[in-house]
C-alpha cells in the first residue's frame, strides 16, 4: 500500500511508525516497504518514485533512526502465534521557481514538493508524475499538504527505513500515510479502479481502523482515480502516544516496556522504555484511506 508514480511489479510489507515528540508539537514518521519495479527500457535510469503525503510541509525535517527500528518495534511485543542522528531541515523560504533540489537520505534520493502547485518544479530526471497520479494527489490532499518523493531503483531493492518529522496538524492528530495508488502495468490499469461513484467522501469520518479516515474530497475528479477500496493492504502500523487502536493486533501482546533503543532516536522523540507501544495490522481488503489518531501525551 503506497502511492507510487509509475508501474510496479509488487508492493508489500509496509511498516509505519508514528509518534509525537515529548512536547506533543511534532510528529515522527518512519516508513518502510518492499517494492519491486520493472527495469527501465534500454537500461535507462528509473524515474519511478514513492509519494509520501505530508501535512505542514513547511516544517519537514529528514531524520535518522536505527535501520532495525521495525525489528525493535516487533520485539516490543509478545508474539502470540508464529507468523507463516543527524537532522536535516528543508528551507522553503525561497520564492524562486527553479527546480527543487535533490537530496540524499539513506537508501533514497529525495525531494520535498512543498505544495501541489510546485509539481512543475520536480526535475524530470528524478520522476515524472502522470496526469492520473497528479489528479489523485490533488483530490486526496487539497489543503496544507506537500509530497515527499523518494526515488525508487530498478528491480527489487532493500531500502532502509525512511524517517521524517513535521509539526503536528492543528487538529492534534498523528497522520499515517496509508493511502494506496499505483499501477502494475498498462494492461492491468483498469483493475486498479472500482465502479463506485466519484466523490464518495466529502470529508473526515469514523474509521474502522480506530481513528479518523481521510477520504477523497473532490466531486469533480475523474473516475479513473477513485480508488475507494484496495484488496492488497499489507501493513504493520506502530504508534506511541495514542489511544487504543480499534481491533489491535491479535498476534502481538502488549508489554509494560518496549524494546526500542530510544537513545538512537532523534532527540525530540526519545520517549523512553515505559512508553506504551501499540500495533495495528491491516491485511487484505480495506477502505483506501489515510489514518489519523489523536495525540495523547
Amino acid at each position: 500500500m503506497s502511492i507510487i508514480s509509475g508501474p510496479v511489479l509488487s508492493v508489500n510489507s509496509t511498516k509505519i511508525l508514528c509518534l509525537p515528540s515529548r512536547n506533543g508539537k511534532r510528529q515522527l514518521t518512519v516508513y518502510s516497504n518492499a517494492v519491486v519495479t520493472p527495469w527501465a527500457k534500454q537500461d535507462e535510469p528509473s524515474v519511478n518514485a514513492l509519494c509520501l503525503p505530508v501535512p505542514t510541509p513547511h516544517s519537514v525535517k529528514f531524520e535518522y533512526v536505527p535501520n532495525d527500528i521495525f525489528t525493535q518495534c516487533h520485539n516490543s511485543f509478545d508474539i502470540r502465534t508464529p507468523k507463516g542522528a543527524a537532522t536535516y531541515g528543508i528551507s522553503l523560504t525561497s520564492s524562486k521557481r527553479g527546480m527543487i533540489p535533490i537530496q540524499f537520505h539513506g537508501s533514497y534520493e529525495v525531494i520535498l514538493v512543498p505544495s501541489l502547485g510546485d509539481i512543475d518544479r520536480i526535475p524530470p530526471r528524478f520522476t515524472i508524475l502522470t496526469r492520473e497520479v497528479i489528479e489523485f494527489l490533488n483530490a486526496s490532499y487539497p489543503i496544507n499538504f506537500g509530497i515527499i518523493l523518494c526515488k525508487l531503483k530498478n528491480g527489487a531493492v532493500d531500502y532502509e527505513p525512511f524517517a521524517y518529522s513535521h509539526d503536528i496538524q492543528a487538529n492534534t492528530q498523528l497522520f499515517f500515510p496509508t493511502k494506496h495508488y499505483h499501477t502494475h502495468n498498462e494492461s492491468q490499469k483498469a483493475a486498479e479502479y472500482d465502479d463506485e461513484e466519484v466523490g464518495w467522501s466529502n470529508g473526515f469520518g469514523s474509521s474502522l481502523l480506530g481513528g479518523n479516515m481521510m477520504g477523497l474530497l473532490s466531486r469533480t475528479m475523474p473516475k479513473l482515480v477513485n480508488t475507494r477500496f484496495a484488496d492488497d493492504w499489507d501493513h504493520e502500523i506502530y504508534s506511541a502516544g495514542t489511544p487504543v487502536w480499534c481491533h489491535e493486533s491479535s498476534k502481538k501482546g502488549m508489554r509494560t516496556t518496549n524494546a526500542i533503543n530510544w537513545n538512537q532516536m532523534p532527540a525530540d522523540f526519545q520517549l523512553g522504555p515505559s512508553t506504551v507501544l501499540r500495533c495495528k495490522e491491516v491485511i487484505g481488503h480495506s477502505a483506501n484511506v489515510d489514518i489519523e489518531m489523536p495525540v495523547a501525551v
